[in-house]
């Protein structure tokens, strides 16, 4: 016992420690940069943590990602990649935002295996992309990074043969979710594939208690996931092209990964 307590205490501070890391670089820079922003500059609006360079190398550690996944992180991230299929020679595949831990590698690796002609990333920081390039060295194949907003991106309509979306659309406002969602389906061609892994309500009410607290300290968007936003019914909701939709949850239904195929190939 006389052991046990100094060792729940060290454990105790060490959650608060990291508890008052997350809080600062999430929601209070928010609170602080809004005094600051200016008007039109979109990325000023994102958190600290995925902004500076310094926090970003910081944060960006597989443990940490594992963890706040779950431990599900390799589990979704198989089931991602796993959607892309043999593509014709010169195919395109965007990952739409950079993602903390291996998926990009992981991405790339599967991208050579199918042999695609080119693996496009955008995203809106650019600190996000240069700390990519240093992850993506040294990877074969053809490697593009943009600075692009998934919300209006400039690429051509039907220019990509998949857009694959890992962990975005939870961290946007609800009418942000929509447009980035309808901007990776206009950019994939007839026959092409939106892949998407994201959060769902999930089937344990310990897990919806948990899930409750921590969206609402960390990630207060990530709750439309839970029921206001569908990205299922948003895709078949599309007037102009038909799709077919796969959709699998699973660690009781609190994740969900949907393989969209864009009809007309």
């Amino acid at each position: 016992m006389e052991i046990l307590i100094p060792a729940l205490k060290i454990l105790g501070i060490i959650l608060v420690v990291i508890f008052l890391y997350f809080f600062t670089v999430t929601r209070l820079a928010v609170a602080v940069k809004s005094f600051f922003r200016e008007p039109g500059k979109e990325a000023d609006s994102l958190y600290w943590l995925y902004t500076n360079k310094y926090l970003i190398w910081l944060t960006d550690n597989q443990f940490v990602v594992t963890a706040v996944l779950l431990f599900q992180y390799d589990r979704l991230v198989a089931k991602v990649t796993g959607k892309l299929s043999p593509l014709r020679p010169g195919s395109r595949v965007l990952q739409i935002s950079c993602a903390y831990g291996n998926f990009s590698q992981k991405l790339a690796e599967k991208c050579r295996h199918i042999e695609a002609g080119e693996m496009v990333v955008c995203d809106i920081v650019g600190n996000q992309l240069e700390n990519l390039k240093k992850k993506l060295k040294g990877y074969p194949g053809k490697m593009t990074f943009v600075e692009e907003d998934a919300v209006r991106m400039r690429f051509a309509d039907n220019s990509f043969d998949s857009a694959v979306v890992f962990f975005l659309l939870h961290e946007l406002p609800f009418e942000d979710k929509q447009k980035a969602l309808r901007e990776a389906m206009r950019v994939v061609r007839p026959g092409g594939k939106v892949i998407l892994a994201e959060f769902h309500k999930p089937t344990s009410w310990i897990m919806r208690l948990f899930g409750r607290a921590y969206f609402s300290f960390f990630e207060p968007f990530a709750l439309d996931m839970w029921g206001r936003f569908n990205p299922g019914a948003l895709i078949k909701s599309d007037k102009k092209n038909s799709w077919t939709i796969e959709q699998q949850t699973f660690f009781y239904d609190n994740f969900q990964v949907i393989s969209a195929t864009k009809g007309g190939g």
